[in-house]
C-alpha cells in the first residue's frame, strides 16, 4: 500500500523494497540538487522508515495507512506497479511571439493516457483519507486572498487537498509516473535546448542561484501535489504559479463530458489565449511558473484534477502547502536542518515557515501549527487565519509571540450575516451618506455638542462629535428606545447570539444585556504626542463590561484600532470584515491614525457594549454612559435590562427575546406636552426631563407590541434569506431544504424580498394610526425625512409581498422608474412640509406626471393592513395620509378599492384652494392621456425653475384619505 508498509503481503514486501530503491535512486542521484540541499525525499523519508507521521500533534501514519487499505483491493494494489504503455503526445501550444527565437517555442504539452485508472482511484482514495483524518490539509482556496485583496471581485479559486509529500509516502508508484509524464513533455518540447521568451527575462533578473531554468524533471522535488475540485468556486482567474515552479502537471480525473465550461486556458507572451479541455487520464504539462493560465466558468457538472508543481528544491515536508512553499522559506529550512545535524532518513526538528507574502504565516505554538495572517496584512499581532464563527482567540504580539497582558482582550470570528445585516441597514436608512454629510458639509461639532436627526427609516438618532482633538469623528447612537430596539433587530437577524454565547461562557458571566450600540464614523485622526486618546472604558466594572468593535465599512487604505495590555504596550491592530475585537472594561485601546479626506470618505465601525449588570456594579455602568440614550444615570432602565439577552442557564437569548422588565415612563416637568417641539431642539436638557412626551422610552404596552412585531419581522427576514440561499444553491433538488422553506409560487423568485410570504400578524389600519402615534409624527415641528430611491424600492417590495405577484399593479422586478416625465427634486416646502420642485423651467402643456407606473392597488383591507404592518411608523403615517379610495367599477369583484402611489408623486402637495395649483387636466391635450386623463398631470401654465409643483386633488381623487380611515367597514377582510 505504501513504500513503508512491508508487513501485510509478500508481494507488498517486494514492492515496498523496490519502491524505496527506486525513490532513493530517482531522488538521490548525484547532481540532482546541491549537496548541501540533499535529496528530494530528505524531509519525508523518515516517515516511511519509522512509520510515523505527526501532523498538528497527532500521529496520522497508521490512520492514513489503514484508511488506504480499504480504498483498493489486494488485486488492485498489485496493479499499481503497472506502467502505462500507451502514452502519446497530443496537442502542443507554442509561443506566438517567435521574434527572439530561431525555432518553435513549445510551452504546453498534452500527454495522452498519462495515468492509469487504478492510479487515479488511488489518488482519489488518498485525498479522501486526508480529508477525513487531517482536515486542515483541505481548504477552499480563494484567489483574492492570494492576490492580497480585501474582498473577492469574482476571480474564483479552487478546493485543494494537499497531498505532497504523502504521494511519495503512500503511493510511490504514482509519484514515479508523474515524473515520467513530465519527462515525456520535457523531451518532446526540447526544453533542455532553449529558453522560452519569458525565461530570458527571468534568467537575466533572477540569475542562476537556487533557480534553474528548465532543469531535468528527475532532478526536482515536489512543491505541490493537490487533488482539486471546484465545489466552492465557479472559475479560476488568470495567474501563474510563480518563479519557484519549474513545471506544472495537471492530470484530468474527469472528462470533457463530465462538466460544462471549465476550460483550461493558457496565455503566451504575446497575450494570445488558447483554450484546452483535456481528456480523462491525460496530463497537461506546461511552464506554469511563468505563463499565465486559468479556468473558465464551470456552468455545470463536476471538474476534478490532480495538479503537481515541481521545483528545484526537495519535496516539501508533511503538513505544508503552497502558502509557504517558497524558495526563500525552503532555503531557511534547509539551513536550520543542516545546523541541527539532520540527514536524509532522519527527522528535522526545524519548522518550514508557512509564509505567503500576501496572506499568512504559520508559527509553532503550544505544540501545534497555527496559521496566522501575514505581517503585510497584520504587522503587529498574530491573528489566526482560520477560525470558526463565534470563536474567541487571544491576541499575541508578533515577533515576541507574547500574549497581551490583559485577560479581556480578544479577537472573535463574527457571523457573516452580521456584516450583511448592518450594511443593509446602513444603506436603507442612509446613515453612511448622513455621516459623510455631517463630516464634509455641515458645521463641525463643538466640544460636548449633541444633535438629533431622523434618517430614512424614520428613527431618531443622536449624534455627537469627537472626544479628542486632531480628529473628525461622529458618534451616532439610537436616540430613543424605539430606535434602540430596531438595532437589536439587526443583531437578531445577524445571529449575534453566537457572540453573546462566546463572551458569556469565556468570562463565566451570569447574564448579558446590551447597554448601547454606537456606529462610529471617522474621516481622519492625528495623535497628540502623549497619545491621550488611549483609554479604558470602565476600570471599575472589569469582569462585567465589554465592548465588541465590529467593522462595517473599511475605506481604501484600511483601518486600525490601538489595543494593548496593562503594562503600557499598545499597538494598532488592523480591522477586518467579519472579525470583531473584544475589549474588556480595563483594556487599553484607542483610535489609530488615518486620513480618508482626499477621497472624501469615512470608515464605519459599530461599538456594541455588553454588561453583566447587577446591583453592585450598575451605578458604575450607568454613570459612564456618554450617549443621548440610554440616558446617563438611569438606573431603572439598566436594571430592567439585566440578563435580557443571554443567561448562563440558557433561558435568555436574542432570538427568543422576552424584552425588558416593565418600566415606568413619566415626565419630570409640567410643561412637557405644551413645549414638545423642544424634544428635537434641546436634546440634553428639555428632552431628558420629558421622557414621556419626547418618547425617550416606550410605554410598556406599546413596547411589548413593538418587540413582538420586530421578532416576527426578524424571523421572517431570516426565513426569507434562507429560502433565497437555498434556491440559489439549488439545494431543493437535493432535498436539503426544509419543507417550510419550499415556495409553491415560482414567480416569487423574481422578488428581492426582505420578508418571507408569511405575513405579520396584521393590525387594522384605523388602529395603526393611533399605535404609530401619527398625530405627533405628521404634525411634528421638525422637518420630515425625505425618502431616497432605496426607501421607495423597499416599500414597493413590501407591497408585492403583501398582495402577491399576480395581484400587483406595479412593475416587477422592482423598477427605479417613477411617474415623472420631467426632472424634479424633493425638498421641504414653506407651505406644507415636504414638496416636489421643478428642476428646470416647464412650458404649459407639458406632461409632468403619470401615476400608472407605481400605482399600487389593494383588493382587500386585509392585504392593505398587512402591507402597512410591515413598515416603520413614519411610512405608516405617510401612507395613511397619502392613500385614497377608488370607486371605479365597484360592482366588479376584481376592482381595486385602495390606491397608494409609491413614488414621489405622493409628495406633490394639494393646492390651498385659491387656485394656486400649476398641475391639472388639459382636455385639449387628451390625446396625450393614453386613454385615462385621471392618471396624468399636465402643466396648466408655465412653471419656473425651482417652483413647487401643486395639484388640485379633487380632480384626481374620488375619496380622500380621511374616507379611507373613517370607513374601515367598507372594505372586505
Amino acid at each position: 500500500m505504501n513504500a513503508g508498509n512491508c508487513d501485510f503481503t509478500l508481494y507488498r514486501i517486494v514492492i515496498c523494497t523496490l519502491s524505496l530503491i527506486v525513490i532513493f535512486f530517482v531522488s538521490g542521484t548525484a547532481g540532482q540538487l546541491p549537496d548541501y540541499v540533499g535529496p528530494a525525499d530528505r524531509f519525508w523519508r523518515h516517515h516511511v522508515l519509522q512509520k510515523n507521521m505527526v501532523v498538528e500533534g497527532v500521529d496520522h501514519y497508521h490512520n492514513i495507512e489503514s484508511c488506504m487499505q480499504g480504498k483498493l483491493t489486494e488485486d488492485e494494489w498489485k496493479q499499481m506497479s503497472t506502467i502505462p504503455n500507451n502514452r502519446t503526445v497530443g496537442n502542443t501550444i507554442s509561443d506566438s511571439d517567435t521574434s527572439k527565437l530561431n525555432r518553435e517555442n513549445i510551452f504546453f504539452v498534452e500527454v495522452k493516457n498519462a495515468m492509469m485508472p487504478i492510479h487515479v482511484k488511488a489518488v482519489k482514495g488518498l485525498a479522501s483519507c486526508v480529508q477525513e483524518h487531517i482536515p486542515s490539509l483541505y481548504e477552499a482556496r480563494a484567489m483574492y486572498l492570494e492576490f492580497g485583496l480585501d474582498e473577492d471581485p469574482g476571480i474564483g479559486g479552487n478546493d485543494p487537498t494537499h497531498l505532497a509529500p504523502m504521494i511519495g509516502i503512500f503511493l510511490p508508484e504514482v509519484q514515479k509516473e508523474i515524473i515520467r509524464t513530465i519527462q515525456i513533455a520535457y523531451d518532446y518540447a526540447r526544453w533542455n535546448e532553449t529558453l522560452t521568451i519569458p525565461d530570458k527575462e527571468t534568467f537575466s533578473t533572477v540569475g542562476e542561484i537556487r533557480t534553474r531554468i528548465h532543469p531535468e524533471p528527475k532532478y526536482l522535488g515536489f512543491r505541490a501535489s493537490e487533488h482539486l475540485t471546484y465545489t466552492n468556486f465557479p472559475l479560476l482567474a488568470s495567474h501563474n504559479d510563480g518563479l519557484d515552479t519549474a513545471y506544472t502537471c495537471n492530470f484530468a480525473f474527469s472528462g470533457p463530458e463530465d462538466y460544462e465550461g471549465g476550460e483550461l486556458y493558457v496565455i503566451d507572451s504575446a497575450s494570445k489565449k488558447t483554450y484546452v479541455k483535456p481528456n480523462k487520464y491525460s496530463a497537461s504539462v506546461f511552464l506554469g511558473g511563468i505563463y499565465n493560465h486559468g479556468v473558465t466558468e464551470i456552468k455545470g457538472g463536476h471538474r476534478e484534477m490532480f495538479s503537481n508543481e515541481m521545483w528545484f528544491n526537495p519535496d516539501i515536508p508533511v503538513g505544508s502547502n503552497l502558502w509557504g512553499s517558497t524558495t526563500r522559506n525552503m532555503e531557511r529550512y534547509v539551513a536550520e536542518c543542516n545546523e541541527s545535524g539532520q540527514i536524509a532518513g532522519e527527522e528535522c526538528n526545524a519548522t518550514l515557515p508557512q509564509y505567503n507574502s500576501d496572506e499568512t504565516t504559520t508559527t509553532q505554538k503550544a505544540d501545534s501549527l497555527v496559521e496566522y495572517i501575514a505581517p503585510q496584512i497584520e504587522p503587529n499581532f498574530l491573528v489566526p487565519a482560520h477560525v470558526e464563527v463565534g470563536e474567541l482567540y487571544s491576541l499575541y504580539y508578533r515577533g515576541s509571540a507574547e500574549g497581551v497582558q490583559n485577560d479581556e482582550a480578544y479577537g472573535i470570528a463574527l457571523p457573516p450575516e452580521l456584516l450583511e445585516e448592518f450594511q443593509a441597514y446602513v444603506e436603507r436608512n442612509g446613515m453612511l451618506e448622513h455621516a459623510r454629510r455631517l463630516t464634509y458639509e455641515e458645521e463641525p461639532f463643538q466640544e460636548g455638542e449633541h444633535r438629533l436627526y431622523q434618517l430614512n427609516d424614520g428613527m431618531t438618532w443622536g449624534c455627537m462629535g469627537p472626544r479628542w482633538g486632531g480628529m473628525d469623528m461622529v458618534w451616532i447612537d439610537p436616540g430613543d428606545e424605539k430606535c434602540f430596539e430596531s438595532m437589536l433587530s439587526v443583531l437578531r437577524r445577524g445571529n449575534f447570539d453566537v457572540v453573546l454565547d462566546a463572551i458569556g461562557n469565556q468570562f463565566n458571566l451570569e447574564g448579558l444585556m446590551i447597554t448601547g450600540i454606537g456606529p462610529i464614523f471617522l474621516s481622519h485622526f492625528e495623535h497628540d504626542p502623549e497619545y491621550n486618546q488611549i483609554h479604558t472604558d470602565l476600570q471599575e466594572a472589569k469582569g462585567s463590561f465589554y465592548n465588541v468593535v465590529v467593522p462595517i465599512y473599511i475605506p481604501e487604505g484600511g483601518a486600525s484600532l490601538y489595543v494593548g495590555d496593562d503594562f503600557g504596550k499598545v499597538l494598532p491592530i488592523q480591522m477586518q470584515y467579519n472579525r470583531g475585537i473584544v475589549l474588556g472594561a480595563a483594556t487599553h485601546h484607542g483610535t489609530a491614525e488615518c486620513d480618508y479626506r482626499e477621497q472624501r470618505d469615512v470608515r464605519l465601525s459599530v461599538a456594541i457594549y455588553l454588561a453583566d449588570a447587577n446591583e453592585d456594579n450598575v451605578e458604575y455602568i450607568v454613570d459612564e454612559s456618554t450617549s443621548l440614550w440610554p440616558t446617563e444615570g438611569d438606573i431603572d432602565w439598566f436594571m430592567s435590562q439585566r440578563g435580557r439577552l443571554w443567561r448562563n442557564d440558557g433561558s435568555r437569548s436574542l432570538k427568543e427575546d422576552v424584552g425588558r422588565e416593565p418600566l415606568k415612563v413619566e415626565d419630570k416637568r409640567g410643561d412637557c406636552q405644551a413645549l414638545n417641539h423642544l424634544c428635537m431642539n434641546d436634546p440634553t436638557g428639555f428632552r431628558l426631563e420629558c421622557a414621556e412626551s419626547c418618547r425617550l422610552y416606550l410605554q410598556n404596552g406599546f413596547y411589548y407590541s413593538i418587540l413582538e412585531e420586530n421578532k416576527i419581522k426578524d424571523a421572517n427576514a431570516v426565513e426569507g434569506l434562507e429560502l433565497q440561499k437555498c434556491e440559489s444553491d439549488q439545494m431543493l433538488n437535493h432535498g436539503d431544504c426544509s419543507e417550510e422553506l419550499r415556495s409553491t409560487d415560482d414567480s416569487k423568485e423574481k422578488i428581492n424580498f426582505h420578508h418571507s410570504e408569511k405575513f405579520l400578524e396584521t393590525r387594522p389600519w384605523h388602529l395603526l394610526y393611533d399605535q404609530s402615534d401619527c398625530d405627533n409624527v405628521l404634525n411634528s415641528s421638525q422637518p420630515r425625512s425625505i425618502y431616497n430611491q432605496t426607501s421607495w424600492e423597499y416599500v414597493r417590495n413590501a407591497y408585492i409581498i403583501a398582495v402577491g405577484i399576480g395581484d400587483s399593479t406595479i412593475e416587477n422586478p422592482i423598477s427605479e422608474k417613477t411617474g415623472f416625465h420631467v426632472p424634479v427634486h424633493v425638498g421641504h416646502s414653506q407651505k406644507a412640509g415636504r414638496g416636489v420642485f421643478a428642476t428646470d423651467s416647464i412650458k404649459k402643456g407639458t406632461l409632468i406626471y403619470s401615476n400608472s407606473r407605481q400605482r399600487a392597488a389593494f383588493k382587500s383591507g386585509k392585504k392593505y393592513s398587512s402591507f402597512l404592518s410591515s413598515l416603520s411608523d413614519d411610512w405608516i403615517c405617510d401612507l395613511l395620509s397619502w392613500c385614497h379610495v377608488s370607486t371605479e367599477n365597484l360592482d366588479d369583484e376584481n376592482s381595486s378599492r385602495i390606491i397608494c402611489v409609491l413614488d414621489n408623486g405622493s409628495i406633490v402637495n394639494n393646492a390651498d384652494g385659491n387656485g394656486d395649483y400649476n398641475l391639472g387636466r388639459l382636455e385639449d391635450l387628451s390625446d396625450l392621456c393614453h386613454g385615462d386623463c385621471s392618471k396624468n398631470f399636465f402643466a396648466i401654465r408655465d412653471i419656473e425653475k425651482g417652483e413647487e409643483l401643486r395639484a388640485d386633488y379633487s380632480e384626481y381623487i374620488e375619496s380622500p384619505a380621511s374616507d379611507l380611515n373613517q370607513n374601515y367597514d367598507l372594505f372586505e377582510w
